[in-house]
């Protein structure tokens, strides 16, 4: 038997009329941000219903143009409407990403119901609340770990050690693997930590660096390489299983 492949064409409803739905988006903004220490880069979107209810999300780094296909796909529509941009923006996944969360927000804000009510409701009662510390090494990351310890956190975000290219890959990973031991050891006994590579590394880079930490047990890596790389990023959470990847 002779198979075919048949094409099933995607219709999405038109969205509402004017003036016929309160939570249909009338608003569109986006603002470019950059953390003044790492320099990493997002976009936060605030979507505002006909109702003035408005809600906010954040994305990784956008161009101009990324933003208005954003704004173009969003207007008009109503909140509860995410696969149609999830369709729409899914060759863009930063605005896909800012866009749809910012829906839920505004949802969540209309309907007066917390946001993980709509995601399925609470699994857990209790969490640990992480510290972040922004330094380059361990010499300046002390001084926020001492106070951050003062404050009464016991887990902790570290920035990665990107790679100067000039590096060979395995000098690099020692030199990470040795960087995390030693910013553990000062967090003291107990002390949790969380590695973020602030979307910075090669896949490469990134997975050899995971294997090398496998068995150490941090709680997960965040952000190991940017955004454009979520199948790369998958493939490595396939070989690493004991390692958690946090996009």
């Amino acid at each position: 038997m002779k198979r075919r492949s048949v094409s099933v064409p995607v219709t999405f409803a038109p969205p509402p009329q004017a003036g016929s739905d309160p939570l249909a988006i009338a608003q569109f903004r986006a603002w470019r941000v950059k953390e003044p220490v790492s320099g990493r880069r997002y976009t936060v979107v605030k979507l505002q219903s006909q109702s003035g209810v408005a809600g906010f999300g954040e994305g990784g780094p956008a161009s101009g143009a990324e933003i208005a296909e954003a704004k173009a796909a969003a207007m008009g529509r109503r909140p509860s409407e995410t696969e149609f941009i999830r369709a729409k923006l899914a060759a863009f996944p930063a605005m896909e990403a800012a866009v749809s969360n910012a829906m839920l927000d505004l949802l969540s804000r209309a309907k007066q119901v917390p946001v993980y009510q709509f995601l399925g409701g609470p699994t857990k009662f209790k969490s640990r609340v992480l510290a972040r510390l922004e330094g380059t090494d361990e010499a300046s990351l002390a001084a926020p770990l001492a106070r951050a310890k003062r404050q009464g956190f016991r887990a902790f975000t570290m920035p990665a050690l990107q790679r100067d290219p000039m590096i060979p890959l395995q000098e690099y990973v020692n030199r990470a693997v040795k960087r995390v031991a030693a910013i553990r050891a000062s967090g003291g006994e107990g002390s949790e930590w969380v590695l973020d590579g602030g979307g910075g590394l090669t896949p490469g880079d990134a997975a050899s660096l995971a294997m090398a930490l496998e068995k150490t047990h941090l709680m997960w890596f965040d952000e190991p390489t940017g955004v454009i790389t979520t199948d790369a990023l998958a493939k490595i959470t396939d070989h690493h299983p004991d390692v958690v990847f946090v996009d």
